[in-house]
């Protein structure tokens, strides 16, 4: 499965045109909201939705508000789900995520281990999602492609 998290928005773009498979973004935001270089512009996000794949915004406070980090105040649960929603109205709920990196400097306000995750899922039932789609956000999407990838990589071991 190919990720897109640490690679140049050109070198994405190639890889999504190149790829017989969906790629993933296994940890990066939105740049619309937050302009940091590992975050994904929105060309690249609908590229990943025309791929099939999908976008797991990161609970990493750099990556969320940029504003806020540069005046020493903590991201939280509140500009996580901001990033789901703006990348759900931009390429819909069947190809968005959520991470922690947690293992890689994540840890935001409200969800610094996995001990709070209830805090980031009341938050998605707050900004109006319903099971169906929590659950697609909380894994159901990145489940979906790694099955989609296992099948295709199998293929193309038969060709």
């Amino acid at each position: 499965m190919i990720d897109l998290s640490h690679p140049s928005k050109m070198a994405n773009l190639e890889t999504i045109k190149l790829s017989a498979a969906p790629v993933i973004a296994s940890h990066s935001s939105a740049r619309s909201l937050c302009d940091h270089s590992r975050n994904l512009d929105d060309e690249q996000l609908l590229a990943i939705k025309e791929n099939g794949g999908v976008v797991q915004t990161v609970a990493l406070e750099g990556y969320l508000n940029s504003e806020k980090t540069a005046n020493n105040k903590q991201s939280n649960v509140a500009d996580l789900i901001d990033h789901v929603d703006y990348m759900v109205k931009l390429i819909g709920v069947d190809y968005v995520g959520i991470s922690s990196d947690f293992d890689g400097g994540g840890g935001i306000e409200g969800w610094n281990d996995a001990s709070e995750t209830l805090n980031v899922t009341k938050e998605l039932v707050n900004s109006g999602y319903n099971e169906k789609d929590i659950e697609k956000i909380w894994g159901g999407n990145l489940l979906r492609v790694m099955e989609e990838v296992e099948i295709i990589a199998q293929k193309l071991q038969k060709k």
